[in-house]
């Protein structure tokens, strides 16, 4: 009986002192190198949440609290598009709190300056590098290169489960997911999965609880395969090409811009024209000029090589850049609290590795979403 007591505490202790939820899982972010103003005048947390069936696969994130109301103000998932882009993108370039000084000096660390149009001002955000192996996210597998749609959305759900399990404070909050480009296919199908399980599925008892109100999305991919024929009409929408263009290339390519038919020379050479109107338009953000000498570097001897760059404001591909001289600076990692060798070097999008673009269409998404959440797009 004494043997069996004895037994028993000795299991206990070894499953109180392996288990996850022992160790530290997140931490907070007081200051950031590279910033001069000393304290972050924002709340800023990082950390790591485990999914899969082993927790094999860990996902880093940043979350900021509400400058106004954190009690009560909307909770907001931010995922970045790519697929396999950084949440750092999110953090530092669109509704962050923070972004980079456009000039780089050699040697020197980019400067982090304050953004005054943050969406933090009045909502508590979540950037999550999803899936694991982008950004800080890793797996302690090889699986984190065979990575797809379905998958991406039920580690999100898994995420969003032990997030909240950790963060009960915020369960009443108004909650939104948002994101921006591939996202588009993840976000509608992580919205749809959430109103379901509130009814039928494995995790009723958290997001039975959550305040879901519905999604946010920018420029969204919908049909990836058919995005392009949707380009033309939003460039004439803009201005960006006159009306005779658009009525050429409507007439003679009959709305069919991404399997022209070789023999339609009518239809080539309209959308050869269209290409080169538009050449130097930036695709995701038309009000910036594209810098079309440019190109990320993927590599760390390249990376290095970039040194006597000096940035410009104009050209927004030139963030980038920014990014990886920040985000592999050791000083950095160690203030975010990353796990030391994780991931080896850090890339902002990982758009060599394999994905698997598992849906068509998230149209019929929306359609179901429609009647039973709030979208805005």
């Amino acid at each position: 009986m004494v043997l069996s007591f004895r037994l028993s505490v000795s299991v206990i202790v070894l499953l109180h002192v392996f288990s996850p939820a022992a160790a530290d899982s997140h931490w907070t972010v007081k200051s950031l190198p590279g910033f001069s103003g000393g304290e972050l005048p924002f709340s800023l947390e990082t950390g790591y949440v485990g999914v899969g069936d082993w927790e094999e696969f860990q996902l880093f994130y940043y979350f900021i609290k509400s400058y106004s109301n954190p009690k009560t103000d909307p909770l907001i998932l931010w995922l970045t598009g790519g697929p396999r882009c950084s949440a750092l993108s999110g953090l530092a370039f669109e509704s962050g709190p923070i972004n980079f000084e456009g000039e780089l000096k050699e040697g020197s660390l980019p400067q982090v300056l304050i953004n005054p149009y943050s969406w933090t001002q009045n909502s508590s955000i979540i950037y999550l590098d999803l899936p694991a192996g982008t950004g800080f996210s890793y797996a302690k597998t090889s699986k984190n290169h065979e990575s797809g749609d379905h998958e991406q959305v039920q580690h999100c759900l898994q995420f969003l489960k032990k997030w909240f399990d950790d963060h009960s404070e915020f369960i009443s909050n108004p909650f939104y997911i948002a994101g921006n480009s591939y996202s588009g296919m993840i976000v509608p199908m992580v919205a749809l999965a959430i109103l379901e399980v509130k009814v039928t599925g494995t995790y009723k008892h958290i997001f039975s609880f959550i305040n879901f109100q519905g999604y946010i999305l920018g420029n969204p991919i919908t049909t990836p395969n058919a995005n392009k024929n949707f380009e033309i009409p939003f460039a004439h929408n803009m201005a960006l090409i006159s009306d005779e263009l658009y009525e050429s290339l409507e007439s003679s390519c009959q709305g069919e811009y991404v399997n022209i038919d070789p023999n339609n020379v009518e239809c080539l050479k309209h959308y050869d024209t269209y290409t080169k109107c538009t050449s130097a338009v930036k695709v995701g953000c038309i009000l910036w000029p594209n810098c079309p000498s440019f190109k990320e570097p993927t590599t760390m001897s390249n990376r290095r090589s970039l040194n006597s760059i000096s940035v410009t404001r104009r050209c927004r591909q030139y963030d980038s850049l920014l990014a990886y001289y920040w985000a592999n600076n050791d000083q950095v990692q160690k203030a975010l609290h990353i796990h030391e060798g994780s991931i080896g070097e850090w890339i902002r999008c990982h758009d060599k590795e394999y994905y698997n673009y598992e849906l068509a269409s998230v149209f019929p998404y929306h359609v179901n979403l429609s009647s039973k959440a709030e979208i805005m797009i």
